[in-house]
C-alpha cells in the first residue's frame, strides 16, 4: 500500500514538472571565466604578435 503511494506520488510529481515551461533567463549576466595564461600558450588573437606588426607596412 505504501509503494502505491508512493508510485502515485512519484508519478504525480513527474506529470507537474513535465509540465512546467522551462525558465527562460535573460536577466543573469554570467561572469566571463577566463584562466591563467601558460608560458607555451599562443599570444590572443586581439593582440598582434611579432611577425604580424613586423610585416605590416604603414602608408
Amino acid at each position: 500500500m505504501a509503494d502505491d503511494k508512493l508510485e502515485r506520488l512519484l508519478r504525480a510529481w513527474r506529470e507537474d514538472v513535465d509540465s512546467e515551461p522551462f525558465p527562460v533567463i535573460t536577466d543573469v549576466v554570467l561572469p566571463r571565466q577566463t584562466r591563467r595564461r601558460i608560458e607555451d600558450d599562443p599570444p590572443p588573437r586581439d593582440t598582434p604578435t611579432w611577425d604580424d606588426t613586423s610585416t605590416r607596412t604603414s602608408t
